[in-house]
């Protein structure tokens, strides 16, 4: 019977906390659910957040996203995922063979924007699917080391992400000229990094 007790009083203090840290995590969202415990090694965690946010984000109309304020030169811009053979080409600087830049108009999103910076964010898997969909491509394509199929995915017209800061940052390349990649770099306010700096790279078709 005591050990019946105490199991029961652990449980109702554990659903207690959990609560608690999910009230305090968001506290503007009534009825927002903590999946799991948020920590570096946890494998299954995640905000379910209520139907009422989702509907609300979900009933936006165009006009009223249309009416919002201008924003800066990291606002969103949606760009047509399928290009015409014109805005699919590559230039290249043909004088040297040792440049290249993409004609791409990659748009730049800045990861500390006050927009979206404070949003908390972990993993769930209800809202996967981006980043999984680019394993795949990565899977698919591989990641490679050797500077010189980096540079001719680059010129040849892939979408490449380079690895730099010793592993642990990531950034869109653009172009390639003399040992330095220009590039949308979403987390420092830089525009490139040389050659030597790259750890390795990703790419998709």
């Amino acid at each position: 019977m005591k050990s019946i007790l105490l199991f029961i009083a652990a449980t109702v203090l554990l659903s207690l906390s959990v609560a608690v840290m999910a009230q305090k995590a968001y506290p503007e969202q009534s009825g927002v659910t903590l999946i799991g415990q948020p920590s570096l090694n946890a494998l299954h965690f995640g905000i379910d957040l209520p139907a009422s946010a989702i509907n609300a984000a979900a009933d936006r109309t165009e006009q009223e996203e249309e009416e919002e304020s201008p924003m800066d030169d990291t606002s969103l811009v949606i760009l047509p995922t399928a290009l015409g053979d014109e805005e699919e080409s590559v230039m290249a600087d043909s004088n040297s063979g040792n440049s290249c830049r993409q004609s791409y108009s990659y748009p730049l999103f800045k990861q500390c924007d006050s927009r979206w910076g404070g949003n908390r964010l972990g993993s769930s898997v209800k809202i996967s699917f981006f980043i999984e969909s680019c394993l795949f491509g990565f899977k698919y394509l591989g990641q490679t080391t050797n500077k010189a199929t980096i540079r001719n995915w680059l010129c040849s017209g892939k979408v490449v992400v380079l690895n730099v800061n010793g592993g642990g940052h990531w950034v869109l390349a653009k172009s390639y000229s003399n040992g330095v990649y220009l590039v949308n770099d979403p987390g420092y306010n830089r525009s490139s990094y040389a050659e030597s700096q790259v750890v390795r790279a990703g790419a998709f078709v």
